[in-house]
């Protein structure tokens, strides 16, 4: 099971919509869900191998995590976060 932080600069709104966007690509494509969200200042409190947010978020952490990062555009696209899941190398090595 591949552990996700979804991340946003409050840990509020946009982290839980990601998240609830993130579980149900997850289930559309038959993987099991670990999940947390949280702010972009307690990334440090988490063990995750992968990492989301939208684009100034992650790049305000590279360098800083050794998780893999995905980084969105249009946080509210379902399709656009599906592909970014499907691309993934941390996926593709447990849809392998």
């Amino acid at each position: 099971m591949i552990r996700f932080l979804v991340v946003c600069t409050n840990g509020l709104g946009t982290s839980l919509m990601i998240r609830l966007n993130l579980q149900t690509v997850l289930a559309e494509i038959g993987l099991p869900e670990d999940i947390e969200h949280t702010d972009v200042s307690s990334v440090h409190l988490y063990q995750p191998e992968v990492i989301i947010g939208d684009d100034s978020v992650v790049d305000s952490i590279r360098g800083r995590t050794e998780a893999e990062l995905i980084s969105l555009a249009h946080v509210a696209d379902r399709a656009e976060l599906k592909q970014a899941i499907l691309s993934s190398t941390s996926i593709q090595h447990v849809l392998k």
